[in-house]
């Protein structure tokens, strides 16, 4: 299915409304990587454990906003099950994104239950867990970018900035 001439005049509420919430999705998810990210980036020798403790905060709240947006995915009125259902060709691109968000909540949740369960002179250095946010931050970017393509495809909408049409 190729995206209408003219999608601002051709999307259904139902579409629109889904765009919306994903678009709220992925602000979230991005608003609270921007914070895990900065957590990291911050002084840790001298003071470990309030450093894990920031950098476990912020994984809790990155946790959860990968969790809304994997309830929004399973969400049968979602746009990426719309997409799904309204043309074939893009089925196997929505599950490789469903599946490759599954693990990016995994690697997340994992993640900060380490941190929670290590001790003080637990065996993940400041370094180590730098690296694993760098990973994160990375993979959740990728993630990003490829759904903003598939959404593209599909309406002609770049859901990463204001609503702008293909032209």
């Amino acid at each position: 299915m190729k995206p209408p001439s003219d999608p601002l005049h051709h999307r259904t509420a139902e579409q629109q409304a889904a765009l919306d919430v994903s678009r709220g999705d992925r602000d979230r998810a991005l608003h609270a990587m921007h914070a895990l990210e900065a957590a990291s980036a911050t002084a840790g020798p001298g003071r470990d454990q309030e450093w894990r403790d920031a950098i476990t905060a912020a994984l809790d709240d990155l946790v959860e906003a990968i969790a809304e947006q994997q309830a929004s995915y399973a969400d049968p009125g979602s746009l990426m099950a719309q997409l799904a259902q309204d043309d074939p060709r893009l089925r196997t691109w929505v599950r490789q994104l469903h599946h490759r968000w599954s693990g990016l909540a995994s690697a997340t949740r994992d993640l900060a239950m380490d941190l929670r369960d290590a001790d003080t002179a637990g065996s993940r250095s400041i370094d180590d867990v730098r690296e694993q946010v760098r990973w994160l931050s990375a993979a959740l970017q990728h993630h990003r970018a490829r759904e903003a393509d598939l959404i593209f495809d599909a309406l002609g909408v770049n859901i990463a900035g204001p609503a702008r049409i293909r032209a």
